[in-house]
């Protein structure tokens, strides 16, 4: 789309059709909404507003609330977005659905000419079996990439997350402004890694909410899981379920390890998860795909016209530009505290602590990107000593105990 209409652009995309579904809850801030108008009509697609955030404690009893005057978040139709983002793809791109990617290999005798196409890339559609070449590779294929496994040189994401979640017709119970907050569940003996979510939304014009979980264990029965959260969150009063069978119900993973060390080797790149560009501690993606991707149509004419080294800017860019990259090494700071609380109790201090900064809880929640706020800054605070006191001998016996 911003690359020059004077190359030829292959797209692989492995589900039948782009806007088929996709594995996201689909929230993007005003900044990732201001970028997504830039390529094209995103208002249509905009399902919800959400102007509150209400935090769970562990025990599901007690709760708070931070809000804004203003939508800080909004709700998506993804499926929609990215097919009309689709749409706007120029004659120039070729977009192959039900295109798996399988490998990519160099053809040595071409790789020390311009004008050859070194980059052999191997794919199935149906049945059969093709294959591409290219100058240039793009891996923007997730966070288990494909691309980054099959070739060497490049990292690999290690620290990831597995997110279950479901699509429900029902809606929140929970303040006075249910339908435009986003809840946050936090728990230790649930799910360690990320905790829980409820997001409001409305598909045309029925109330839904989607409701999810994130954890290190890859291994649990993650929609029997998911099930009891959601069992819990109806016997609490929590919501209210009009309808048991899920409208969407999916799987999927996100990098929480920060960006990757080397996502780019000669003429391949990684961009999106694949590369790392995610918050570790919100495990928010969307704009750094969207920022990559576009920072990287500038690069690929410069590698391409003979600039071995381009690829390899795009991190630097991607701070200069967005200051991405100072928002990602902070994320890693929150990844490694939450690391070390292990329990119920732990969180609930941590719970209490939040608390007691409610009104302004949300205006810097997560580090907010855009506004570059921290979460950490308001906390420590002379007249949170003793509460802050209380988190750290709890984390302290978690570790020591390995008590959940």
């Amino acid at each position: 789309m911003k690359l020059p209409e004077s190359l030829k652009i292959l797209v692989l995309e492995q589900k039948s059709r782009v806007d088929s579904g996709a594995n996201t809850t689909g929230l993007i801030t005003v900044a990732t909404k201001d970028i997504l108008a830039d390529l094209t009509d995103v208002e249509p697609f905009i399902t919800n507003r959400i102007e509150d955030i209400c935090v769970l404690a562990p025990d599901w009893s007690k709760n708070f609330i931070s809000r804004t005057s203003f939508p800080w978040i909004f709700s998506t139709d993804t499926p929609g977005l990215l097919g009309a983002l689709a749409q706007k793809l120029g004659k120039n791109v070729t977009l192959e659905t039900g295109a798996r990617f399988e490998k990519w290999c160099r053809d040595p005798g071409k790789a020390s000419s311009e004008d050859a196409y070194p980059v052999k890339v191997d794919f199935k559609k149906g049945d059969m079996a093709l294959t591409a070449a290219s100058r240039v590779l793009v891996g923007a294929d997730g966070t288990r990439s494909a691309v980054a496994a099959a070739g060497s040189g490049l990292s690999r994401n290690k620290k990831i997350l597995f997110a279950y979640e479901k699509a429900l017709i029902g809606e929140p119970l929970l303040g006075d402004n249910p339908a435009r907050t986003v809840y946050h569940l936090w728990f230790g003996s649930f799910s360690l890694g990320y905790g829980g979510w409820i997001a409001p939304n409305f598909i045309k014009g029925e109330k839904i909410i989607r409701v999810g979980y994130a954890t290190y264990d890859t291994n649990i029965r993650a929609e029997n899981k998911l099930d009891q959260m959601i069992a819990i969150l109806k016997g609490k009063g929590c919501v209210k379920i009009y309808d048991e069978k899920p409208l969407i119900k999916y799987g999927g993973y996100f990098p929480v390890g920060g960006v990757l060390p080397k996502t780019a080797a000669d003429n391949i790149l990684l961009l999106g998860d694949a590369a790392g560009y995610c918050g570790a501690f919100s495990a928010d993606g969307i704009k750094g795909a969207l920022v990559s991707g576009l920072l990287a149509a500038k690069l690929i004419p410069r590698c391409l016209d003979g600039d071995r080294h381009s690829l390899g800017t795009l991190n630097a860019l991607m701070e200069t530009e967005a200051g991405l990259m100072s928002y990602y090494r902070r994320q890693i700071r929150y990844r490694f505290l939450w690391n070390r609380m292990h329990s119920n109790k732990t969180f609930t201090s941590l719970f209490e602590l939040c608390e007691r900064e409610k009104d302004s809880f949300l205006s810097q929640f997560c580090d907010a990107k855009e506004m570059r706020k921290s979460l950490l800054r308001v906390l420590l605070k002379p007249r949170h000593v003793p509460a802050l006191t209380k988190l750290s001998v709890d984390i302290l016996v978690d570790l020591l105990t390995g008590r959940r």
